[in-house]
C-alpha cells in the first residue's frame, strides 16, 4: 500500500511539474531565438513561422508578424531556416516570388523588411541583377536560386533553373535539400502553365484580365490628367498600379503629373525609381528621372542617369538636348561645377553618334513611356507652353512665379521694428515682473506678402525660354511639394 500511495503521489507530483512547466513556458517557443542581420548592424527576438515567397515571417515577442528578405539574414538564420522539416511546424524555405518592388505581402506590417535592414527615404532604386538561365552565370546557393525564381515570369522558367542547379555538383548538400523540398510546389505550378503577377501565381487568362484592366485605368487616368482632373487621375493611376504589380505605366504617369502639373519634383522621383525597379533600365524613366534630381539639385544622380541611359541604346534626342540644357544653365545651378564636367565628358562621347543639336530656347524634355502609353496633353498653366513634355519652368522659383522675400528679418511679410517694454504684474513683495516684446511691422521689401516677384521668369516661365534673353545666375530654390 505504500509503494502504491508513493508512486501515485510521484506520478501526481511530475504531472503538476509538467503543468507549471507549460505554464511558465506557454508564451515560449522552441523556434524562437535572436535574428541577425547580413551585416550584423540589426538584430531582433522573434519566433520563426514560415518562408514564403522568398520572405520569413517572423513573429515578435508582441505577436506582430513581420517579414525579412531570406537574402537580408546572416548565415546561421539561413541555415536554421534550411533545418525545417518540410510539412511539420514551420515551412521549410520556399522559392516563391519575390514581391514586386513596391508590393506588400497579404501578412506584411508596415515594418516588414526594415526590421533588420531599414531604408531611408533617399536611398537609391535598388535593381535587381537578371539572371542568366543560358548558363552564363552560375547560381552558386540557394538564396541566389529563390532570388532567381522570383523574378521569373512563367512557372516553367522556374523548373529550369530548378534542374539546372540540381545537377550542379559544387552546390551545397543542404542547398541543394532546400531546393528538392521545394521543387514538387514548382512542377505543381507548371502544370498547370501559371504565371506571375506581383506575387501571386495565376492562370494566364486570369492574369491578363488583371492587364487589360490595368491598361483600361491608365488610359483613362491619362485622359483625365488631360482635362485637369488630377486627384481623379492619381486615383485610377493608384488603382492601375494595384491591378498589374509589375507594370510601370501607373507609376510613370504619376510621375509625369507631379513632376509638370503638382511641381513636386520629391514625389515625382518617388514613382520614376519604382518604375526603374519593375523593369530596370528603362531608358523614358532614367531621362525622366534625371529631370527630377535635377529640381533637387541632385545633379550628380542626374548624369549618372542620363549615361545609363546612353549605354545600351543610341542616345534619345530628348537625352541629348537635356545635357545641352544642362550645360548651358552652367552656374545657374548652384553646386553644379562638378557634375557639369561629366556631363561635358558625357555629351564629347556620344557627339560622334548622334548629330541632334541643344536648342536654348526650348526647356527640359520629357520622354513617354512607350508609343502606346504617350505624354498626356498636360493644360496650359502658363509654365508649359511648347512641345508636349516639354518643362518650361523657372528653375529659380521652380514655376511660381515668386520667391521668398530676400529680406532675411521678413518672416510671412513682417520684420521687427523694435522693442517695447510690456509690465506683466507685481510680485507680493511689490517687485514689478516685465519683459520686452518685439513689435513686428511690415515688410517694405515685399509689401507685407512674404515673398517678391522671380527675377528669373515671367509668370513662372523661365525668361530665356520666354524671349527676354539670358538670366543672371542664382540660386534654385527647393521644388515644391504639391498634389495634383
Amino acid at each position: 500500500m505504500s509503494r502504491i500511495t508513493t508512486s501515485r503521489v510521484a506520478r501526481a507530483t511530475l504531472a503538476l511539474g509538467v503543468a507549471l512547466l507549460g505554464i511558465g513556458l506557454g508564451g515560449m517557443s522552441l523556434l524562437a531565438r535572436t535574428w541577425t542581420s547580413q551585416d550584423g548592424s540589426h538584430h531582433i527576438e522573434a519566433e520563426f513561422v514560415e518562408c514564403r515567397d522568398g520572405l520569413v515571417a517572423l513573429r515578435k515577442p508582441d505577436g506582430t508578424i513581420v517579414r525579412v528578405s531570406l537574402s537580408k539574414l546572416d548565415d546561421d538564420g539561413r541555415a536554421f531556416i534550411k533545418q525545417q522539416p518540410v510539412g511539420a511546424g514551420p515551412a521549410q524555405p520556399a522559392v516563391h516570388p519575390k514581391p514586386a518592388p513596391g508590393a506588400r505581402s497579404e501578412l506584411a506590417q508596415p515594418e516588414a523588411d526594415s526590421a533588420l535592414a531599414p531604408a531611408g527615404p533617399d536611398s537609391e532604386p535598388a535593381e535587381a541583377e537578371p539572371v542568366s538561365t543560358d548558363g552564363t552565370r552560375r547560381i552558386r546557393n540557394f538564396v541566389e536560386l529563390a532570388e532567381a525564381a522570383n523574378r521569373c515570369a512563367a512557372a516553367k522558367e522556374v523548373i529550369v533553373l530548378y534542374e539546372r542547379f540540381l545537377a550542379d555538383e559544387s552546390i551545397a548538400a543542404s542547398d541543394l535539400q532546400a531546393a528538392k523540398n521545394n521543387l514538387p510546389l514548382w512542377q505543381s505550378r507548371a502544370e498547370k502553365n501559371l504565371v506571375r503577377l506581383g506575387t501571386r501565381w495565376l492562370d494566364p487568362k486570369e492574369a491578363a484580365a488583371h492587364r487589360a484592366r490595368a491598361r483600361q485605368l491608365v488610359v483613362e487616368g491619362c485622359h483625365l490628367l488631360e482635362v485637369n482632373q488630377g486627384p481623379a487621375a492619381r486615383d485610377k493611376l493608384l488603382e492601375a498600379n494595384k491591378e498589374d504589380p509589375d507594370g510601370i505605366e501607373g507609376h510613370f504617369l504619376l510621375g509625369i503629373g507631379y513632376a509638370l502639373l503638382a511641381r513636386n519634383a520629391t514625389t515625382a522621383r518617388q514613382h520614376f525609381s519604382e518604375c526603374l525597379k519593375r523593369q530596370p533600365g528603362h531608358v523614358p524613366s532614367l531621362n525622366n528621372l534625371a529631370l527630377a534630381n535635377v529640381r533637387l539639385n541632385r545633379y550628380e544622380d542626374a548624369v549618372r542617369e542620363w549615361r545609363k541611359a546612353t549605354e545600351a541604346t543610341p542616345p534619345p534626342p530628348e537625352i541629348l538636348h537635356n545635357i545641352g540644357r544642362f550645360l548651358h544653365l552652367g552656374e545657374r545651378l548652384h553646386g553644379a561645377r562638378g557634375a557639369q564636367k561629366k556631363a561635358a565628358e558625357l555629351q564629347t562621347e556620344l557627339a560622334s553618334s548622334s548629330s541632334t543639336a541643344f536648342n536654348p530656347r526650348t526647356g527640359w524634355l520629357y520622354m513617354p513611356c512607350s508609343q502606346e502609353i504617350g505624354l498626356p496633353r498636360l493644360p496650359d498653366t502658363g509654365s508649359r507652353p511648347g512641345k508636349l513634355g516639354e518643362d518650361r519652368a523657372c528653375m529659380l522659383c521652380n514655376g511660381l512665379g515668386t520667391v521668398k522675400c530676400p529680406n532675411h528679418q521678413c518672416k510671412n511679410g513682417s520684420v521687427p521694428g523694435g522693442k517695447v517694454g510690456t509690465m506683466a504684474g507685481r510680485l507680493p513683495d511689490g517687485t514689478t515682473v516685465g519683459f520686452e516684446k518685439p513689435v513686428w511691422v511690415r515688410c517694405l521689401v515685399c509689401g507685407g506678402k512674404g515673398r517678391v516677384r522671380c527675377p528669373d521668369c515671367v509668370g513662372g516661365v523661365d525668361k530665356e525660354l520666354s524671349g527676354y534673353g539670358p538670366v543672371a545666375p542664382h540660386r534654385p530654390m527647393p521644388s515644391g511639394l504639391g498634389e495634383f
